[in-house]
């Protein structure tokens, strides 16, 4: 009988553990499965986000390898997915021509850093054309271990240009592409900075079209724009790099002269030589008109110039003393120089 009863206890603790151990595989099952749900709905999610949304995206892994790419992405570099992925991202996608040899790529430092970046880079399409993206990348990590890089990107090309644009236009004449004035006084305080590093004289050259109001009148503002152009081209062409033509308004233009050297009256000469010069290409005549119909005009300027030498002379000094000295000689019978 007690025999009985110890195979009877074995039978029900063996039985028991049994159910426990059922349980727990059961909860151990659903919990898995669970897990699987959870894992697969957040990767649906990712991949709906991704896929959804206008900007680029980028995995490449340690190795340099693109390993995905979205929709997005493959219409930004011209790409289908089949075709980018595999390939290595330096050779095919990411430019370096801003980095020196001894430079990280900043893309590829965030899988060894593990700190995100943002920034602008070029990537290249399939086509070779090459685009501005502004992108931000962070470490893709995987069982807590950095195995590559989410690049998000978009293209800013179009937005790069129309700022460039924008900023020229607010510096720039819009007629003759010429600095306007807030470009020119800009590069005077500059000369002016320079002029006392370096002790070397500048100066100013104010002008002034004698004859324009005349082609206005009698042929149009189509050729007074013309005449504009061509005044502009002359004195570009005979000017420095490191000197600066710009467009004052109407039909003064102003010219920036710098490095005339430590010694007043050479650099004195030096300028009244290329104001005599100037003047010179701008009387030459103007040929306007077709084969049809066709003539020539002749405009002189008078010029008025100053020098100034370090921080003796402000802005308005410079602007002043060149204006006066120009309608000087507006008063004296015009088409001449007076360097005050």
């Amino acid at each position: 009988m007690d025999e009985l009863v110890i195979i009877e206890n074995k039978y029900v603790i063996f039985y028991s553990l049994g159910l426990v151990l059922l349980v727990l595989l059961g909860v151990a099952l659903f919990l898995f499965l669970e897990q699987r749900k959870k894992t697969l709905r957040e990767k649906i999610q990712f991949q709906t986000i991704v896929e959804q949304t206008v900007n680029g995206v980028l995995l490449i892994d340690k190795q340099r390898k693109i390993t995905f790419i979205n929709e997005a992405g493959c219409r930004m570099l011209e790409y289908n997915s089949d075709e980018i992925i595999g390939l290595d991202s330096h050779e095919k996608v990411h430019s370096h021509e801003h980095l020196s040899e001894h430079e990280r790529c900043p893309i590829l430092e965030v899988s060894h850093s593990g700190k995100n970046y943002i920034g602008e880079e070029v990537f290249c399409k399939k086509s070779g054309e090459k685009i501005t993206v502004h992108l931000n990348a962070v470490a893709f990590i995987e069982n807590n271990q950095t195995v590559g890089v989410v690049v998000i990107f978009r293209d800013i090309t179009q937005e790069k240009k129309n700022k460039a644009i924008v900023e020229h236009l607010a510096y720039h004449d819009a007629l003759t592409d010429l600095p306007n004035r807030k470009l020119l006084i800009d590069r005077l305080n500059l000369a002016i900075s320079s002029s006392y590093r370096l002790h070397q004289f500048g100066a100013l050259l104010f002008m002034d079209l004698d004859n324009f109001k005349a082609l206005n009148d009698t042929k149009g503002h189509h050729f007074g724009d013309l005449l504009l152009k061509e005044v502009a081209f002359r004195l570009k062409k005979e000017l420095r790099a490191s000197d600066t033509v710009a467009r004052f308004g109407g039909d003064e233009f102003v010219v920036l002269v710098t490095y005339l050297g430590e010694e007043e009256e050479k650099a004195r000469k030096e300028l009244h030589k290329i104001a005599t010069k100037l003047l010179s290409v701008l009387s030459q005549p103007y040929h306007f008109g077709s084969h049809d119909h066709s003539f020539t005009h002749i405009c002189s300027a008078s010029i008025g110039g100053t020098l100034f030498l370090g921080n003796q002379k402000t802005v308005d000094d410079i602007l002043k003393e060149s204006d006066s000295a120009m309608y000087d000689i507006k008063t004296k019978g015009k088409n001449g120089i007076c360097i005050v």
